[in-house]
């Protein structure tokens, strides 16, 4: 199984030996993936949706992994509530999504002993800061790149996390202080896209309050950014 990028990334994040429950597996391609390369020896694939789960069951039907790779329907983290689990994958969904799964699942994300692989495609600040109210210290974050597109993939286990600023929440602690190989085009693209997203509002928004602090927040946003950009 050939992984894209965001899904490579997310994959090596797994250490051979884990017992993994990928939520909303979609094709199920890091399970297959996971079981293909020797990495886990069980891995749970759950959807809520039938038809993703179906089409996910003929790979694995087809590459005889039906022992160790067990798909189940279900809404969240229902389906695995009570499996013994070392890390959760839950990849592809906006960030306030993954914090209501996490939410509807504490009985499960409760255990000390339990890792989160996050990768939200929106919302990246908000999950941080949900992880960091909630008793969760982020492990270690990377990047991944598809063609224009960055993905930002997260590591959290229990434990108290120090992240303090917005640059911290927006960009991710991790990523800063790892020196993410990505990091400088990460950067510049949102750089790029709050510039854009400015220079809109000036061309075409009423003046309001609204839009004059939305303005200064980017203007802030802006500034910060180039100062890590001067770091990096």
């Amino acid at each position: 199984m050939k992984l894209d990028p965001r899904l490579k990334a997310i994959a090596e994040y797994v250490n051979k030996g884990e017992i993994i429950a990928d939520i909303g597996t979609d094709h199920g391609y890091i399970p297959i993936y996971l079981v293909e390369k020797d990495i886990c020896p069980k891995v749970f694939a759950t959807d809520i949706k039938q038809g993703p789960l179906n089409n996910a069951r003929g790979i694995v039907k087809r590459q005889g992994f039906e022992e160790t790779i067990e798909l189940r329907l279900g809404n969240g983290l229902e389906p695995v509530i009570n499996e013994k689990l070392d890390k959760i994958i839950i990849a592809g969904m906006g960030g306030l999504l993954i914090r209501d799964i996490l939410i509807s699942g504490d009985r499960l994300i409760s255990r000390g002993n339990l890792k989160l692989l996050l990768q939200p495609m929106v919302a990246q600040s908000e999950l941080r800061l949900w992880l960091k109210e909630n008793g969760f210290r982020i492990v270690s974050e990377r990047l991944a790149r598809d063609k224009e597109k960055f993905y930002e993939i997260i590591l959290a286990e229990k434990g108290k996390d120090n992240c303090k600023s917005m640059l911290d929440g927006e960009i991710g602690a991790k990523l800063l202080e790892e020196n993410d190989p990505l990091l400088k085009a990460f950067v510049c693209h949102k750089i790029r896209k709050y510039q854009i997203i400015l220079n809109n509002i000036k061309q075409n928004a009423v003046e309001s309050e609204m839009m004059e602090n939305k303005s200064h927040e980017l203007i802030e946003r802006i500034a910060k950014l180039k100062e890590v950009l001067e770091r990096i």
